[in-house]
């Protein structure tokens, strides 16, 4: 009996320990912080998501540019599917799934040149004249909503 005792205020010390935070008041770090764009953006896309976490719909990649600045963007796929890099127009709403045709492409503000595996392209374009953030998209038929991510327009 007193063996299990010992046990159990060990067990409940370990808890109290696991559980315990720490005394900083500094906010957690924000993995989803952008990345600016001074030297241009460098996109990393896997086979269904941009960036380094494959949660692209909880957590998804931030890029941050200047307003109505020309930006050099490399777009490396390193999956094993093609893809692109897609900013939809500010306020609209993409369909899911997205299967492209002029209405829904309407909806699009810049389309990136469609990249096959394996390959890292440069691209240019200008970023929005209106600040705010924008929504990107892989427009290859079946990788939105999972491959998604943000532009902030600063």
């Amino acid at each position: 009996m007193q063996r299990m005792r010992l046990i159990l205020a060990i067990v409940a010390l370990l808890v109290i320990a696991a559980c315990g935070g720490s005394d900083s008041d500094a906010p957690a770090a924000d993995s989803a912080a952008p990345v600016a764009a001074s030297d241009g953006l460098r996109v990393e896309m896997h086979d269904i998501y941009f960036g380094d976490s494959a949660d692209n719909l909880g957590n998804p990649p931030v890029w941050a540019v200047t307003a109505g600045e020309s930006v050099s963007i490399e777009l490396a796929n390193v999956g094993n599917l093609e893809h692109n890099w897609a900013i939809v127009k500010k306020g609209e709403e993409v369909p899911v799934p997205y299967t492209g045709g002029a209405e829904q492409e309407a909806l699009l503000y810049y389309v990136g040149d469609v990249v096959p595996a394996g390959v890292t392209e440069t691209h240019t374009f200008t970023a929005p004249a209106e600040i705010g953030e924008y929504l990107v998209i892989c427009t290859v038929a079946g990788h939105y909503p999972a491959m998604q991510g943000k532009l902030q327009v600063q």
